[in-house]
């Protein structure tokens, strides 16, 4: 199985590919990236969402979340959130900590708790 490494030094285990679509609801307790679609409620640890992937989400609920792709709905997380270059993000946001990298795209709201 091939591991993706993420910008927090550890390993994403859980792959949903480019063409994938997932429609429904997905918890893991590993780390996942997304890049292919998903519409519907998201549960994990860490959740990265890969340049080209699009999530409609209800929500997204993980301690880390970093976003390179495209994300619609509720984001809420533990520990951090990221939007990194090109991310495009419409989304209601709740986290302790939000970093929006210059190039990145955001319209919604953020809730620091």
């Amino acid at each position: 199985m091939k591991h993706h490494t993420h910008e927090y030094g550890g390993i994403f285990s859980t792959d949903i590919g480019a063409g994938v679509t997932l429609r429904g609801h997905l918890r893991t307790d590993q780390p996942l990236v997304v890049r292919g679609k998903i519409e519907g409620s998201i549960h994990g640890t860490v959740i990265r969402i890969d340049r080209g992937a699009i999530v409609r989400a209800d929500p997204l609920k993980a301690d880390s979340i970093v976003v390179a792709g495209r994300v619609e709905g509720r984001l809420e997380a533990t520990e951090n959130i990221l939007a990194m270059p090109g991310a495009s993000m419409a989304a209601e946001i709740t986290a302790p900590a939000v970093r929006i990298q210059e190039g990145a795209f955001f319209e919604g709201s953020i809730t620091m708790s």
